[in-house]
């Protein structure tokens, strides 16, 4: 009850380091209730107090780019899937944690990228591209589907977004050219290797249709 009235009293007044302390406090309290009862949901709650403990400082310490929040309340998304599928079975629950975390650290990048230009957007493309790739191989190594899937989405719009200001920067004539060839090679690459790709493609379905 003092925490709540503390937590309230701090939003009222704008001051979001007692905030901050109410909860450390809630999330101790939550992993005392945990390790004594001996259920998992308690230390779900016990974290994510931790981890809204650990954002409002970042705040009352004047961090103001939302990667400083999107990133660790990602992780800990990632993180929470693990227990989920391995302590309680939930294949469906961990998925769309995963599926969030994936949104919540890639999603505001992208956005960062699209909505800024010049430098600064090219740094967040980079920043995406490289967040993508950690995905990809996060979901590559554990054999999990919708982090493989969202790194792999990301890291492609990452490369096309980083395209569009060469080719806008191109001559028509010659980007005509090339994208004929290009064209042409898929083409003659289908033709000779039709077979060998879809027996390719058919083992990539499968294998990462067994993964979790």
């Amino acid at each position: 009850m003092l925490g709540a009235v503390v937590g309230l009293r701090a939003l009222s007044s704008g001051d979001v380091l007692p905030l901050t302390f109410t909860l450390a406090t809630l999330g101790l309290l939550m992993a005392t209730v945990a390790v004594r009862e001996r259920k998992i949901r308690w230390g779900y709650g016990a974290g994510a107090a931790f981890v809204s403990a650990g954002l409002s400082y970042l705040f009352y310490l004047g961090f103001r780019d939302v990667q400083w929040y999107v990133i660790p309340s990602g992780l800990y998304l990632l993180l929470l899937a693990h227990p989920m599928r391995a302590f309680q079975g939930g294949q469906r629950v961990s998925q769309i944690a995963e599926a969030g975390a994936a949104m919540l650290m890639l999603g505001p990048t992208l956005v960062q990228a699209v909505s800024n230009s010049d430098l600064v957007a090219l740094a967040y493309t980079v920043a995406l591209c490289a967040e993508a790739g950690l995905f990809l191989g996060y979901g590559t190594l554990l054999k999990l589907r919708v982090p493989f899937a969202s790194g792999a989405i990301f890291f492609v719009l990452g490369v096309l977004w980083m395209s569009v200001d060469p080719l806008r920067a191109a001559n028509k004539w010659v980007l005509l050219g090339a994208l004929g060839l290009l064209l042409v090679g898929v083409y003659v690459l289908l033709e000779r290797r039709q077979e060998q790709l879809a027996r390719a493609g058919r083992l990539w379905v499968e294998r990462i249709s067994g993964w979790r």
